[in-house]
């Protein structure tokens, strides 16, 4: 699996995730152990491998962000669980659009997610190089929470509020 912060292979869960985004910061000194926010996880899904590695460096170098997933439409459909992520960034579209007949293959991965986790559990911004209105009512019914075209996120900054926008309101501190 594609590892997201420092190496472009992806990691699964290293165990369940912490309730309420928390997690047991470990200490030397007996005392009882403090609980801290623990980081945003992130799951970036693309067709375009340089694409998605910048967009993960871009939120590793946050300090706040860890990135789950990177890979691209295939190897999110290939995923077992969700439960590790707390937001899902998805490309609309993996190049496919005009010879499926309009399917996009984010939409496939949106719907998959949504199986599993609601919109308070997991977030999900789409960004597409297709911002058309007929895509964004699609990822909508789909239950993508925002969509994005890919001219709006441009920087670092522009794709960290993409996911602060759309992190769980349970994740939120």
């Amino acid at each position: 699996m594609p590892r997201g912060c420092g190496d472009s292979r992806s990691r699964g869960p290293s165990g369940p995730p912490a309730e309420g985004r928390q997690e047991r910061a470990s200490n030397r000194s007996g005392a009882p152990a403090v609980l801290r926010p623990r980081p945003l996880r992130v799951a970036v899904v693309d067709d375009d491998r340089w694409l998605r590695e910048q967009r993960a460096a871009a939120l590793c170098r946050t300090g706040r962000i860890e990135v789950v997933l990177v890979g691209d439409h295939a190897d999110a459909l290939a995923r077992s669980g969700w439960d590790d992520v707390d937001v899902l960034m998805v490309d609309g579209d993996d190049g496919t659009f005009a010879a499926t007949g309009g399917e996009l293959a984010g939409v496939r991965v949106v719907e998959r997610v949504r199986l599993e986790r609601s919109p308070a559990q997991t977030g999900v911004a789409v960004l597409t190089g297709l911002p058309h209105d007929a895509v964004k009512v699609r990822m909508a019914a789909a239950g993508a929470d925002v969509l994005y075209g890919h001219a709006q996120i441009c920087t670092p900054a522009a794709l960290v509020s993409v996911v602060e926008a759309v992190q769980p309101i349970v994740t939120r501190h």
